[in-house]
């Protein structure tokens, strides 16, 4: 049990907002991080921003809870990645690809 990082995490009020990826092993890595200040549309803009800039590239696929201000900021950022259709056929072929 961790209950440094919930400590940590409540005493300063900050949203830990993780990317993570897959790598050539069919493995969770984590990327890149921010820590915000507030869950707004110009935070998850702002953040996104700086990962695009690191990174040099968009995703072909990302995934995000239902936060609204996040889904919004993805829309903004990336434009028609959102809208991609062939998503759910890519993204079951990447889960299920990993187990076999």
């Amino acid at each position: 049990m961790n209950c440094t990082t919930t400590h940590w995490t409540n005493k300063y009020q900050m949203i830990f907002v993780p990317f993570t990826a897959i790598d050539h092993h069919k493995k969770s890595v984590t990327v890149g991080a921010g820590l915000l200040s507030n869950e707004t549309i110009e935070s998850y803009c702002w953040l996104l921003k700086a990962f695009l800039k690191a990174h040099g590239k968009q995703p072909t696929i990302v995934l995000t809870d239902q936060d609204p201000a996040i889904k919004q900021a993805v829309q903004l950022v990336t434009g028609d990645l959102i809208k991609n259709t062939d998503f759910r056929k890519r993204f079951n072929k990447l889960v299920w690809d990993m187990f076999k």
